[in-house]
């Protein structure tokens, strides 16, 4: 089937009020935007396993620091081996804005780090399953091309401003590939020596205006030291700085941490439009999300302790699911904290004694084997193993396969030293 042109689907969710940042300027800008390509990330029976260290003290002091540190030299350190993940089994599908839940510890940014292959390796003391992109497996070197990770931290340049960090982050990563696609489209010559002329990338203006920064742009970023942009408008030019890049994925490490509800819900609705309008595949995860951002996703995948795969599917049908087990979300309760209480010990608390013929609550582990035979899973998932099949099937056709993904970096040695010292000037 032949793919809408990106221009043509922007105008779409513009005309259909979905979103408020895709306003008229802004459809006219989009025919020199890169339309990312559809790309179906499928796992199967991953599990990844960690080692961690084991103090021999509870309390950790001078004294027993000295301790530590003498027994690790002539005993060696103390390690225990423990399940991050376990037989995961899924595909995300592009297009699909996707939420990962569960509680504290349960995997949820492991699961992340493994897609975007940016596990610690220091951690990981044994992985085993696939990790494909359309069917295919990539070259863990090229997957940070194919993938973007915006991690839970705001790390920046303090004193550049907000439009400089997206500019660098642009130019570092995409700026050679984009004249290229540029000049494939036919943009115009004169845009093109505007671009050079003015340093104005048009997809740099796009994302100051998806992510609410126009305002501030020429406001530094700040830190405890230099003041700056409020919280929220740091998460966002965090997540706009990692989007910029043209990659296929992008995976967002519970960017909702330090801030408010409100703050939380405009960044995901303007996340949600980008990932509908690009159809690109966007996997997302908070930590006790309210209802109303929930409801901005089209699917949920929630994990249970020890990394067990509880759940994947739209989330309008993971209420119905679970009642199959007793499980029932009282009104007075949100739903994101009703399915983390589920995989924990609290969930007798929400178990309807008798609804199903259900005796007595299952533990996750129960879940996370039935959800591998339920119907859901053979109806919903199942299919998208083809879909990712059918999509790679023609090597010289698959996007993983073309540029700029063959490529380790966004740019030569030469431009990525010439804009290190560009920035160099503008820090001092």
């Amino acid at each position: 089937m032949e793919r809408t042109p990106l221009s043509d689907r922007i105008t779409k969710v513009h005309k259909e009020g979905i979103d408020d940042w895709t306003s008229d300027d802004m459809v006219k800008m989009a025919g020199t935007l890169i339309d990312p390509p559809n790309v179906y990330v499928s796992l199967q029976h991953v599990s990844v396993e960690a080692e961690v260290a084991i103090s021999k003290a509870e309390y950790l002091t001078v004294f027993t620091a000295v301790v530590n540190g003498v027994s690790s030299i002539f005993g060696g350190e103390r390690k225990k081996r423990t399940v991050v993940l376990r037989d995961i089994t899924t595909v995300f599908e592009p297009g699909r804005f996707c939420l990962v839940l569960g509680p504290p510890g349960c995997g949820k940014s492991s699961l992340l780090k493994f897609v975007a292959a940016r596990a610690d390796a220091s951690l990981v003391a044994r992985t085993t399953g696939k990790l494909r992109f359309n069917g295919v497996e990539v070259d863990p070197k090229m997957v940070p091309r194919v993938v973007t990770l915006v991690p839970q931290q705001d790390v920046h340049t303090p004193v550049l401003t907000v439009k400089q960090t997206l500019d660098f982050a642009f130019k570092c990563t995409d700026l050679a590939h984009a004249k290229k696609m540029q000049h494939e489209k036919g943009v115009s010559k004169q845009t093109m020596q505007e671009t050079r002329r003015t340093g104005n990338s048009p997809k740099v203006a796009i994302f100051l205006k998806m992510f609410g920064l126009e305002r501030c742009k020429d406001t530094i970023v700040g830190d405890s030291e230099h003041r700056g942009v409020s919280g929220g408008e740091k998460k966002r030019v965090t997540s706009a700085e990692h989007l910029l890049q043209t990659a296929c994925v992008s995976v967002l490490d519970e960017i909702s941490t330090g801030l408010d509800s409100a703050a939380t819900y405009d960044i995901c609705k303007t996340l949600g439009g980008l990932c509908r309008a690009t159809k690109s595949t966007s996997i997302v995860s908070l930590l006790q999300p309210p209802p109303d951002v929930v409801s901005l996703f089209d699917d949920l995948l929630l994990l249970g302790p020890g990394g067990n795969l509880v759940y994947h599917g739209p989330v309008t049908a993971c209420a119905g699911y679970f009642e199959q087990f007793g499980f029932k979300c009282p009104e007075q309760v949100d739903f994101a904290d009703f399915l983390v209480d589920i995989c924990s010990d609290d969930a007798a608390i929400h178990f309807v004694p008798g609804m199903q013929s259900v005796a007595m609550p299952p533990s996750c582990i129960e879940m996370a084997e039935r959800w591998k035979r339920s119907q859901m899973f053979h109806a919903f998932i199942q299919p998208r193993f083809a879909q990712a099949v059918a999509n790679g099937s023609d090597g010289s056709k698959n996007s993983v396969n073309q540029a700029p993904f063959t490529s380790e970096f966004g740019a030569s040695f030469v431009e990525l030293l010439s804009l290190n010292i560009g920035r160099h000037f503008q820090v001092l």
